[in-house]
């Protein structure tokens, strides 16, 4: 549901109200972090590895779940809806596919560097 909100938007008038400030190029790389049983690759993902490890722990921490893990994508940056900035970089998309990073378990704490 939410995607098909974002997809009967206009892109180049939601990139002009939050732009794609910290993405250059064609392509961007982006990560999602998750924890709990199930991960659900939704429309929410980052620029940062280190923020997308942090998410996955505060997720892990806050909600009482396990199975942290993090998620890497890459695609066109046209396929981004946009990126908002209101606690951090957040952008919007919809990846086609993305796949698993191997992150040691003891990165996922509240306290790593951002």
């Amino acid at each position: 549901t939410i995607k098909a909100i974002f997809d009967a938007c206009d892109r180049e008038r939601l990139r002009a109200l939050k732009p794609l400030t910290q993405i250059a190029g064609e392509r961007a790389t982006l990560f999602r972090g998750c924890a709990g049983p199930v991960h659900t690759l939704g429309m929410s993902w980052t620029s940062s590895l280190g923020k997308a490890i942090w998410y996955a722990a505060h997720h892990a921490t806050y909600y009482d779940l396990s199975d942290c893990a993090v998620y890497v994508t890459t695609m066109p940056v046209s396929e981004i809806y946009c990126c908002l900035d209101h606690y951090d970089h957040d952008c919007i998309a919809y990846p086609p596919s993305a796949w698993r990073v191997d992150v040691p378990a003891q990165e996922f704490r509240l306290d790593r560097p951002r």
